[in-house]
């Protein structure tokens, strides 16, 4: 039992840690993207450096998000750029577009008197990968756990002499 579960851990910090990893990239691509005389930090979106899947937390990591930007996925993160210029999107509300604060080297999330709704439209309303890798582990966990109990309610139901390991010794006839 002890084995598998030590298995079992294993193979749930597989699928969950990719999930994990940050995107680290994402300010240079920024950068780069829109020849920016500074780098962004990772705080322009995320809640902490470390960033992280589900730390996004600012207005405007938000409304990319809402454009469908996903992490590890640089194609999405341009793309939803893209939207958010082509918008002339202000996710702070403050007058002036996000595009323009990051090219002028302002927070485009801030200040505000409040925060603001991220953009919802279309397919991006449902986040892909938030949820639906902790879910995947806990089903897999849950189809072992249910499949050892089967197997081990088959063991105790069998008799004795059947059980595993067990060999049918022929009977003798003297």
């Amino acid at each position: 039992m002890h084995r598998i579960l030590s298995t079992l851990s294993m193979i749930a910090a597989l699928l969950v840690a990719p999930a994990l990893r940050a995107s680290h990239d994402y300010p240079q691509q920024i950068r780069d993207k829109y020849k920016l005389g500074y780098c962004p930090d990772c705080t322009l979106c995320h809640a902490t450096p470390q960033c992280g899947n589900g730390t996004v937390v600012t207005d405007f990591g938000l409304s990319l998000v809402g454009f469908g930007s996903k992490g590890r996925d640089p194609i999405s993160l341009d793309a939803a750029l893209d939207a958010d210029r082509a918008r002339q999107w202000d996710s702070d509300g403050d007058g002036v577009p996000d595009i323009e604060e990051l090219i002028e080297g302002t927070d485009p999330s801030g200040p505000a008197l409040g925060h603001f709704a991220a953009a919802k439209h279309g397919c991006s309303v449902a986040k892909s990968g938030e949820h639906g890798d902790a879910w995947l582990v806990f089903a897999i966990l849950w189809s072992v756990v249910l499949a050892g109990r089967r197997r081990h309610a088959m063991r105790m139901t069998q008799p004795r002499h059947l059980r595993a390991g067990a060999r049918c010794q022929p009977d003798s006839q003297t």
